[in-house]
């Protein structure tokens, strides 16, 4: 689980080191900050160096990371499941997540058009509602490239309009990846107060 316990797991890799021990290089992902018309990053591959100790050290550190992450998934997608198969008939499931942003293609462009800035964008905000016994897909489409909580709930609306059509339903549960920015934050706890339902998780 967390790597954490002396009776079931070791808590360090171990390694045999080589018999002359210098200096070793390995490549290694890192979030690079670029600031250009806001705030952006960039993961990047870059080339350290140190001695074997310094590589098994970081091979450890990322390993316990790696570890609860994966523990705290498995915990996440095992409680979906729960919620999922145990749904009342008054009970729905919405979960949603952006997807990436598509560059809009033409049938036939110009070389300019092509190769230039002249592409326009679209977001699509996918979700999948389930329902007692059923599920349904939606996508959104806009060309409006935000992701913040506005645009969040611009693309809900048409969702929330159909499932809320049904007169049965007195509970949603809003499922996401969680990033702060889009789904877990004050302003979407505002938003969700103002839905015509008795409870929402």
């Amino acid at each position: 689980m967390f790597r954490q316990c002396a009776n079931c797991c070791y808590s360090e890799i171990e390694a045999a080191l080589p018999q002359n021990p210098g200096l070793v290089t390995w490549q290694q992902w890192e979030r690079k900050r670029v600031c250009s018309e806001g705030k952006t990053s960039h993961f990047v591959k870059r080339a350290l160096t140190g001695t074997w100790e310094d590589l098994l050290k970081s091979f450890n550190e990322k390993l316990d990371a790696l570890a609860k992450h994966q523990y705290i998934w498995i915990h996440q997608v095992e409680q979906c499941r729960a919620l999922k198969n145990s749904l009342q008939d008054h009970e729905v499931v919405v979960h949603m997540d952006f997807s990436e942003n598509y560059a809009c293609k033409l049938n036939v462009e110009v070389q300019s058009f092509h190769f230039g800035g002249s592409r326009k964008q679209a977001t699509i905000h996918t979700c999948m509602v389930f329902k007692s016994g059923m599920s349904q897909a939606y996508a959104t489409i806009s060309d409006s490239l935000r992701h913040d909580e506005w645009a969040v709930w611009a693309h809900l609306k048409p969702v929330l309009d159909d499932i809320l059509s049904d007169t049965a339903i007195t509970t949603l549960h809003f499922m996401s990846d969680g990033p702060l920015t889009q789904y877990r934050n004050r302003k979407n706890v505002y938003l969700m107060c103002t839905l015509p339902l008795p409870s929402w998780h």
